[in-house]
């Protein structure tokens, strides 16, 4: 996580984010109104507002409105875009994490499975399924509760078919 949170690399992808959930809630909203301001039939010989009847001074504001679900389609539009955005981030993430913990595995051997069996909780799949596999490979007994855990209540399919692999390699 830490190394997550200081590479600028990432900090792209977390600017990405916020800029689309920004403009997630952007979309939905009225253009700002706009104040109008002027003077017509202003006399181009002395420029006074008060020798000719006809000169005028005006002041108004307007307001667009946007036809049909324009608001409303863009703000679809926004949401989409940041779901993606949320995905890639999601990804880098899921990444990263894997390629820390195979890093960490085959520096330090001795610590390696209980960084494994730490790694089964976390919420990647492609890092469970990693994980169980590692422990099932290295045949590691104290995993066999977490394991049995993650049979019973993983959501993903393959982080479950992983653990069943892994129990019976154990």
């Amino acid at each position: 996580r830490l190394a997550l949170e200081h590479a600028p690399w990432y900090a792209h992808h977390r600017t990405n984010v916020e800029a689309a959930s920004e403009r997630a809630v952007y979309e939905n909203r009225l253009p700002d109104p706009q104040l109008t301001f002027g003077v017509v039939n202003v006399p181009a010989d002395s420029f006074s507002l008060k020798d000719e009847d006809m000169t005028m001074v005006m002041l108004g504001v307007r307001q667009s409105f946007p036809p049909g679900d324009t608001l409303a389609l863009k703000q679809r539009r926004a949401e989409k875009e940041l779901d993606r955005e949320r995905g890639k981030t999601r990804q880098v993430d899921e990444q990263t994490a894997l390629l820390l913990l195979k890093a960490l595995d085959q520096r330090n051997p001795d610590k390696g499975p209980a960084l494994l069996i730490e790694a089964l909780e976390m919420p990647y799949p492609k890092v469970r399924v990693y994980a169980a596999n590692e422990l099932g490979r290295l045949k590691v007994a104290e995993a066999f509760q977490r394991l049995a855990r993650l049979v019973l209540g993983d959501t993903d399919p393959t982080v479950r078919a992983a653990a069943v692999n892994a129990i019976v390699q154990i």
